[in-house]
């Protein structure tokens, strides 16, 4: 929730505090509202287009729709490749040494499409025993599929940062 729109983690607090409050918790077997007050918590009613006559309050529900639907997508997302993770391989390889890195690391040749470091604690590496080839492949990454394309530039502006001049663009 807060890691794609860092700059406004204060302002979900609420809704996050409110999911909390609204939570089964199989320690108390029950929510903690219920536990206060007594009875179910309040439903939480989606958000409908022309529901509201104030503009700022449209705007604000439109946007906890939105962060709700993105919130449901990355956890969909994680189930997914939770499951997928679940019992697959923990060891993928063999793969030739390239190099020792340091007195515990070593480089490894992976293969091109891989999407990981190539250096690896020696924690981290399986001595391979015997001639037997047992190759296993590296699991498939999974493209993101919220993506979204900036439909124009509304605004422009240099910062800055460090001591450096850093342009920041505003898109919609």
């Amino acid at each position: 929730m807060c890691s794609a729109r860092p700059h406004l983690w204060s302002k979900w607090l609420p809704l996050a505090e409110f999911w909390y409050n609204t939570t089964y918790h199989s320690s108390a077997q029950m929510t903690p509202y219920e536990a206060v007050f007594g009875q179910p918590p309040p439903q939480h009613l989606p958000y409908i287009p022309g529901e509201s006559k104030v503009a700022v309050v449209a705007r604000n529900l439109q946007d906890r729709e939105q962060m709700l639907l993105i919130l449901k997508f990355h956890l969909l997302r994680a189930q997914h490749r939770m499951e997928q993770q679940k019992l697959a391989p923990k060891y993928y390889g063999p793969y030739k040494i390239l190099d020792r890195c340091g007195k515990v690391a070593y480089k490894l040749e992976l293969p091109s499409t891989s999407r990981i470091h190539p250096v690896f604690h020696v924690s981290q590496l399986k001595l391979r025993v015997g001639d037997a080839v047992t190759t296993t492949q590296l699991p498939n990454v999974i493209p993101d599929l919220l993506t979204k394309e900036p439909e124009r530039v509304l605004e422009h502006r240099t910062v800055k940062r460090l001591n450096r001049a850093v342009t920041q663009v505003l898109v919609k």
